[in-house]
């Protein structure tokens, strides 16, 4: 959960331990009914819950998987696999102890290189979709199919960003040469992304000269 940053659905969060109980109807009623329940009972301390923790040995294969999994799907990003050695730590050393090890990794993390980048995009990606002098209601334009002139590094990549999307794109260039050279840049870099997430996927595309 850590390391992909998905939504948990509140009865996978209830399994996992994350929250104490689910409220079915009105939640006031419910709510105030378990409060009522665990009035004068002592509430366990984090480092207290540790039911679901396995021996190291038995926990070396998971935490494995999950680097494994994290340098294929999230390659050279140095915070997931911060996240796993925090957890890690948690489940392996005193509670003191791993409480210091998650603290340093997250400062080392807060002032990577990495982080003032993924910051930066982060607030960049939002003020590029504000376009001056239009209203947010100005309705929108429904993109059913797009083409892209020019095969070159720039177009294949526009034509990627389009396929991605799920958007049949039709890509053209005057030069038969450099449109089997785009479309080449294409296949290979959507098979890589493919092979990484190790699920199927095939952009829909069209070539014309």
């Amino acid at each position: 959960m850590c390391t992909d940053g998905n939504p948990v659905k509140a009865p996978d969060a209830l399994k996992a331990g994350i929250v104490d109980q689910l409220i079915e109807g009105d939640l006031l009623k419910g709510a105030v009914a378990f409060a009522r329940e665990i009035a004068g009972k002592p509430a366990p301390r984090t480092r207290e819950r540790n039911q679901k923790l396995g021996t190291p040995e038995q926990n070396a294969p998971i935490f494995a998987a999950a680097r494994e999994n994290v340098r294929r799907k999230q390659r050279n990003l140095i915070a997931p696999l911060a996240a796993i050695d925090a957890i890690e730590a948690a489940s392996t050393l005193p509670f003191e102890e791993g409480c210091q090890v998650e603290a340093k990794l997250f400062i080392d993390c807060l002032y990577s290189d990495q982080s003032k980048a993924l910051i930066h995009v982060f607030f960049g990606e939002r003020e590029v979709a504000k376009v001056p002098d239009i209203p947010k209601e100005t309705p929108t334009i429904t993109v059913n199919s797009a083409a892209v002139v020019g095969a070159g590094t720039m177009g294949s990549g526009i034509a990627m960003v389009f396929a991605n999307a799920g958007i049949p794109v039709l890509l053209k260039d005057a030069d038969r040469t450099a449109l089997d050279r785009g479309l080449t840049t294409f296949a290979k870099t959507m098979l890589r992304r493919c092979i990484a997430d190790a699920t199927p996927s095939k952009p829909s595309t069209s070539d014309s000269r």
